[in-house]
């Protein structure tokens, strides 16, 4: 439903949909997409084009994130376990850094998203103690925002 009108776009090359963690909903539809070589579609440019092409409108992705390479298996199809864990890391280094203002991207916490096979997947952050001084506030901020979703999770510090 999704995957095919963005195919359909003569400008990407690959796509894949996955399901993005939501807080309220539950999952909202992202698209991966990988542009042809010189390309220079966005994407708006995309979701202008797949919007009126999606009949359900819930399907509609929230957000196209343009990937410079999908991850693919040997016979050319999406790795899309890959890309639930890329779109979950991303969603939780976002919030958890919101909720305790540590910076994933200085070094202060490190989220990775991993498949489990009897937790479907745990995400694992690990926090710079450096980086935190009440750490038992910061935990709370941490399983206050978790405990909205449906994912195990484990904390480490460094």
């Amino acid at each position: 439903m999704i995957e095919e009108p963005l195919l359909q776009f003569a400008e990407v090359l690959h796509a894949a949909a996955v399901g993005k963690p939501d807080s309220y909903a539950g999952e909202l539809p992202v698209a991966y997409v990988q542009l042809v070589p010189e390309s220079r579609a966005t994407e708006a440019d995309i979701l202008a084009f797949i919007a009126c092409r999606i009949s359900e409108r819930a399907a509609i992705p929230k957000e196209i994130l343009i990937v410079d390479k999908l991850p693919l298996t040997d016979v050319g199809k999406p790795i899309k376990a890959a890309l639930r864990c890329d779109i979950a890391e991303r969603t939780f280094r976002a919030e958890l850094g919101s909720a305790t203002g540590l910076s994933p991207a200085s070094g202060d916490m490190n989220v990775t998203v991993v498949p489990d096979p009897t937790r479907g997947a745990v995400v694992s952050i690990i926090i710079s103690r450096a980086a935190v001084s009440d750490e038992p506030a910061c935990l709370s901020r941490i399983a206050e925002v978790m405990e909205q979703y449906a994912f195990a999770y484990t904390v480490g510090w460094v």
